[in-house]
């Protein structure tokens, strides 16, 4: 029987808040995957809540609050020498590519989590004792299922475009030209002409997913002085590494698809909306994942609603 992963980054300041939409929505479509939350802390009563929403998952802590806490003061106040560690840690990767796991894990001390959780998820899969056929990488908040994500799933790698342009967004702009704008190399023009991909739900078969995060892992060494702890330029980043074509056999799902609904900059006309909140796709089915539906307050009210206690 095929077995597949959900991973998806929830940390939290003083108690985890346990993503209760997200997880009763996977419970829903009877998916046969292994879930676990990447988190800054945990207690036995936080897994206990958790294993009442969804049989199996689990929260697992690869780097402690505290220390976390600590490394990001020290970055943020003092960036020179930040940057000069960032530095000596991506020369220590390119020469020694036998100790990249163990220097990227150091690594991610030094960024936010929006792109620290891919060094993790990449340690996750590498000392993983279980083989997935498959593995999606999520953002948890905004994100729900309502069918099985990883039915009839496309060889590769699969993620959710955007309904706007880059260039009509000042936040994926500022993150592209702060990643590659010195880069003479880069196709800047031609990136910011083309939709917004988003990060924020990957999914593949297992070999797909650990060569995307590889690369995305790469990316981040070689421009890890200029990245630290700022947030969101893992979409800076997934953009660049698609729009460029060094991610191999990626799927960009429009709006309108069954596989990814990408909500944030969608005026909805892509899809069908019954009065439950259900989002169907242009062919009449069933969205699969249902991304940034908080963007929308009513659609978002009918969805808590769909998903509450009372289910």
């Amino acid at each position: 029987m095929s077995r597949s992963l959900i991973l998806s980054a929830n940390y939290a300041g003083k108690s985890i808040e346990l993503p209760e939409t997200f997880l009763r929505s996977i419970a829903s479509t009877a998916t046969k995957s292994d879930v676990v939350l990447i988190a800054n802390h945990g207690t036995q009563g936080d897994q206990a809540r958790l294993e009442k929403l969804l049989a199996g998952a689990r929260i697992w802590v690869p780097i402690p609050k505290q220390r976390y806490r600590v490394f990001r003061r020290l970055a943020n106040t003092f960036r020179p020498f930040a940057r000069i560690v960032a530095a000596q840690l991506r020369e220590a990767w390119r020469k020694r590519p036998e100790r990249r796991p163990l220097i990227e894990h150091k690594a991610a001390y030094l960024l936010n989590i929006t792109c620290s959780r891919y060094f993790l998820a990449r340690q996750f899969l590498l000392h993983s004792d279980t083989y997935y056929d498959h593995v999606m990488l999520s953002d948890s908040r905004d994100v729900v299922f309502q069918r099985d994500p990883f039915d009839s799933l496309s060889d590769g790698v699969t993620t959710g475009l955007e309904s706007v342009l880059v260039k009509e967004q000042a936040g994926n702009v500022g993150w592209l030209r702060l990643l590659y704008g010195d880069d003479s190399s880069f196709p800047m023009e031609s990136v910011l002409n083309q939709k917004v991909i988003c990060s924020g739900v990957t999914l593949g078969d297992t070999a797909s997913v650990a060569a995307y995060l590889e690369k995305v892992c790469a990316e981040f060494m070689e421009r890890l002085p200029r990245m630290i702890h700022t947030p969101y330029l893992d979409q800076g980043v997934h953009i660049g590494l698609l729009r460029t074509g060094r991610i191999e056999h990626a799927n960009m799902v429009s709006n309108g698809q069954e596989e990814i609904a990408t909500l944030g900059t969608s005026d909805l006309s892509e899809f069908t909306i019954n009065d439950e909140g259900c989002v169907f796709a242009a062919n009449g089915r069933l969205v699969r994942i249902v991304h940034q539906y908080d963007r929308h307050p009513t659609l978002a009210q009918k969805i808590l609603a769909r998903f509450s206690s009372n289910m």
